[in-house]
């Protein structure tokens, strides 16, 4: 609570081990706050909290889907839109809860399975879902998920991170970090994907991951 200078473990969340750890932590307030780790004991190890994470209590097993042989979590590919929040698997599902973390449904999508991909909702319909591997498939949906196209693109969509721009209608802008090929830089799309430009000068950078809280500031983190 002091900027970082110092930090207080939050023990509640155990995290057992040995397949214990913490891909995502998210808090839509000062209290009310949720954390996905793998399956554990069989089920996803989900938490909640409504205290600032004073006090982590996990989701029970009878509200999460029962995950598939082999099944993960993926660190930071998640998504929130109000309370509704996504977090993707590599077994070809997206977990999906619309009451702030407590229960869960299951979403499955075209992208094939053991292939990580990221999942990024602009609103609670429209999002795009892309895989982290060559070729980098990728799917946009209009209906929450029930169905899924196929993307075809012009331009540079760098290959790290992508995100929506709020307060825009269709808005993205993705970053990549390969200076081998070369293939990094910053690059956005104002149609849903379709088209995407270059920001002049930003193409010598190794870009990681990007996030916007508006559609005029945003954040690029780079090697």
């Amino acid at each position: 609570s002091d900027g970082g200078t110092t930090w207080a473990a939050q023990s509640t969340a155990t995290f057992t081990a040995p397949n214990g750890f913490p891909n995502v932590v998210h808090f839509w307030n000062a209290d009310t706050g949720f954390c996905m780790g793998d399956p554990n004991e069989g089920f996803f190890e989900l938490y909640t909290t409504l205290n600032g994470g004073t006090n982590w209590t996990r989701v029970p097993s009878a509200n999460i889907p029962a995950p598939v042989t082999g099944e993960y979590g993926v660190t930071g590919y998640y998504s929130v839109i109000g309370s509704t929040i996504w977090f993707s698997t590599n077994k070809s599902h997206i977990y999906k809860s619309t009451d702030y973390r407590n229960t869960w449904t299951q979403i499955t999508v075209p992208i094939a399975a053991d292939i990580q991909f990221a999942v990024r909702f602009r609103t609670e319909n429209d999002a795009i879902i892309r895989a982290n591997t060559s070729p980098y498939t990728a799917y946009i949906t209009h209906d929450g998920g029930a169905t899924w196209t196929s993307m075809s693109f012009f331009g540079n969509w760098y290959n790290n991170d992508y995100n929506y721009v709020p307060g825009t209608t269709s808005t993205w802008v993705s970053v990549g970090a390969d200076a081998t090929t070369p293939f990094m830089g910053i690059s956005y799309s104002t149609d849903d994907g379709l088209n995407w430009t270059n920001f002049a000068s930003m193409d010598t950078t190794q870009h990681l991951a990007v996030a916007f809280a508006d559609y005029k500031t945003g954040w690029s983190g780079s090697f």
